[in-house]
């Protein structure tokens, strides 16, 4: 007699109140329903995701002829027509492959090689011979080459103040 009999599935304390563990049960019933909703809302968004990528995956299918690799015609340049080559240097102007000398303008009419053999215009030939005689060189030269005769010299010999060398081409020159 002592027992209590199960009137409801809740039980409730002195006061009236729910206890632990039945809410405990019907909070899990919330989140249970809660998680099923949840289920399906994602199952409903997968199912228009497949669709949406079947639609997508058919577009891409659609392919077209396969293309042949058509062949490049090849571009020929036409070549210009090559200006007559008139301007070069003294060698080239000398050696007859050029018309005019590039910086001067000479001819080979107008050029000449000097005594060490180099390529140069016959007018600044005649300008450096001129100068040559004008500032008193070539009389010098003169003189030097008779002392050496005189004296014997043979071979190179410095023409130092105060030699016999000197003093001789000296004497010489001031006559």
């Amino acid at each position: 007699m002592g027992k209590t009999s199960k009137k409801t599935s809740r039980k409730t304390s002195k006061k009236g109140r729910v206890s632990k563990k039945t809410r405990k049960s019907s909070s899990k019933k919330r989140v249970s329903r809660k998680k099923a909703s949840r289920r399906v809302a994602r199952k409903a968004s997968r199912t228009t995701r497949k669709s949406s990528k079947k639609n997508n995956s058919v577009r891409r299918r659609k392919t077209t002829a396969k293309k042949v690799p058509k062949k490049r015609k090849t571009v020929v340049k036409k070549r210009k027509a090559r200006k007559p080559l008139v301007r070069g240097t003294r060698g080239q102007v000398w050696r007859g492959t050029r018309e005019k000398v590039k910086t001067t303008g000479h001819t080979k009419r107008e050029l000449m090689k000097n005594a060490r053999g180099r390529i140069v215009s016959k007018k600044a030939y005649k300008a450096g011979l001129k100068k040559y005689k004008a500032n008193g060189l070539s009389k010098w030269t003169n003189a030097f080459m008779q002392a050496r005769k005189k004296l014997g010299v043979t071979g190179f010999v410095a023409c130092k103040k105060g030699t016999k060398l000197y003093k001789e081409a000296m004497r010489i020159y001031s006559q």
